[in-house]
């Protein structure tokens, strides 16, 4: 039997993105196995204000870049965490949830991935291609678009935002050697990925 083993990696500005989301929280007492309840975290404003600002302190952001503002009387407090495409973000807030778990014992959580977030992580990498793109005219059950950048010579992507691709546009996707192909994970099962990467090589870029 074959054991397969997946090795992730691990960049420190990610580890340093995790700790600063779990210490926001610093002062949370864990919640125990047996209470059936949801995330608890009891700290006010002026608790959840200072972590912030040590973590800032820490990682030399600047109180104008912060922008903090305190919630108005009687409403929620809400912490939001951002980063940027292309920094293996989504890695990144998974293991800020194991991490969650293992310190405060949170246990529920919602993963929500827009699709606007997914065509601007496809966008994010199309920024060596420039932001010109023209619609491929001869397929017709999706649509496709050339994206060309501005060297010389000047080299070509072809891009699909669909989150379905018909089988006549894999096909057509498949006879394109030596074009680089950029398409959503989304819009791919198992053996039309294989069959891309066996056709195209280097050339497919999965999102």
């Amino acid at each position: 039997m074959t054991t397969v083993a997946f090795q992730l990696e691990s960049l420190a500005y990610q580890t340093d993105a995790v700790n600063a989301v779990v210490h926001v929280f610093d002062g949370t007492p864990k919640t125990q196995v047996h209470e059936l309840a949801g995330n608890r975290c009891p700290l006010c404003w002026d608790q959840l204000e200072k972590n912030i600002r040590d973590i800032a302190n820490r990682n030399r952001i600047s109180d104008e870049r912060l922008n903090l503002t305190a919630p108005a009387q009687g409403q929620p407090i809400d912490v939001c965490v951002e980063m940027e495409t292309g920094t293996g973000k989504t890695l990144v807030y998974l293991r800020t949830l194991y991490r969650l778990h293992s310190v405060y014992g949170w246990n529920k959580f919602i993963i929500v991935v827009p699709s606007v977030a997914i065509r601007a992580g496809v966008m994010g990498t199309l920024a060596d291609f420039g932001k010109q793109l023209t619609p491929i005219a001869e397929v017709t059950a999706n649509q496709l678009y050339r994206a060309r950048d501005q060297q010389t010579p000047p080299r070509e992507a072809i891009v699909c935002f669909d989150t379905s691709l018909h089988t006549t546009t894999l096909e057509w996707l498949g006879r394109q050697k030596g074009q680089r192909v950029i398409v959503l994970e989304a819009a791919l099962d198992t053996t039309a990925k294989w069959n891309l990467h066996h056709q195209l090589g280097d050339g497919l870029v999965v999102f």
